[in-house]
């Protein structure tokens, strides 16, 4: 009797635990959040069409400068997105925009869109591919870049611009730097005699800085006394030196020379660039004149005198990193 009931107790025991549990499940079951499937499409949808543009030139391969952040995908407004990144070093999301911070070797960094609506979200991850800043190795007289990330290289390389070296030109120095192989070279016109020396950033708006040799070059007495303080401007058509309007066209052959001597005045005197033409023209000339090898020629010349380098001439992307960063 007494057998019969315990089992009978054992059976009514487990099925209370039985009935329990399955009550706990329903019980969990219905408490949980239902998933909203309509913004979950919706999100999905945003998803596929959120993409990045970046600024000409670059891919998501390749990225070299900041470039925006939409802040909602157009075809789906209701889609809130939060962005974050994963090395915030390298790429950081402000606002409008994802700041570059260039590092010495290329990168890949991880940006994040976080999509949501309503109470349903989704990332989509952009690796993108952070170009270095240079292949190259600096070592003596750059070797202080060595290393630095974009913000320590740029405020080291602009220093080094203001406070290397000294400021000395002669007319007898300006022959011996601008003789090229046994020739003068004139800015604006090449090969020809020697007429006087030009203040490329002219002297009328230098004030007491004038003798830097990096800003003198030999020129044609007529060519330079028609060129005056005139500030430089561009000529679509190209060809040799020309007067257009109040401007100065310096010549195809010349302008990468100009933008360079240009571009290291106004770092290293800290001058108002307007005086002399456009910054964005001077950095159009800088790509499309080359650095020839009189320029080389001339910058070591120049160093031995001064014990100062134009960096632009040595290295020609430090221009892109200076300025169109």
């Amino acid at each position: 009797m007494n057998k019969y009931y315990s089992q009978q107790n054992q059976i009514i025991k487990k099925t209370m635990l039985l009935f329990v549990t399955l009550f706990l499940t329903v019980i969990m079951v219905s408490c949980k959040p239902k998933q909203d499937t309509g913004a979950i499409e919706l999100i999905n949808q945003a998803y596929e069409v959120l993409a990045l543009e970046f600024q000409e030139g670059d891919t998501i391969d390749s990225v070299t400068g900041d470039f925006r952040l939409p802040l909602f995908v157009k075809e789906f407004p209701d889609v809130a997105l939060l962005w974050s990144s994963g090395t915030e070093t390298i790429i950081k999301p402000q606002g409008l925009f994802a700041v570059i911070n260039r590092p010495q070797e290329d990168t890949s960094v991880d940006l994040t869109a976080t999509l949501s609506y309503k109470k349903e979200a989704r990332d989509k991850i952009f690796s993108i591919n952070v170009s270095g800043y240079t292949d190259y190795e600096f070592t003596g007289y750059y070797e202080s870049l060595s290393g630095l990330l974009m913000d320590e290289f740029t405020v080291e390389l602009s220093s080094m611009i203001k406070t290397k070296g000294r400021a000395t030109g002669t007319t007898a120095q300006v022959r011996q730097i601008d003789n090229y192989e046994g020739q003068n070279y004139n800015i604006y016109t090449g090969f020809e005699a020697y007429g006087n020396r030009e203040h490329v950033w002219p002297q009328s708006h230098l004030g007491v800085i004038k003798d830097d040799l990096h800003n003198l070059r030999a020129a044609n007495s007529q060519v330079n006394s028609t060129r005056g303080n005139k500030f430089f401007v561009d000529n679509p058509l190209g060809g040799s030196w020309k007067v257009i309007g109040n401007g100065f066209y310096p010549g195809e052959d010349h302008i990468g020379d100009v933008a360079r001597i240009i571009l290291y005045i106004y770092i290293r005197y800290e001058l108002n660039i307007q005086l002399v033409g456009q910054l964005d023209l001077f950095l159009m000339w800088h790509e499309m004149d080359p650095v020839s090898p009189f320029e080389i020629s001339r910058n070591n010349k120049i160093y031995a005198i001064q014990n100062n380098r134009n960096p632009f001439i040595d290295y020609p992307d430090l221009v892109d990193i200076m300025f169109n960063n």
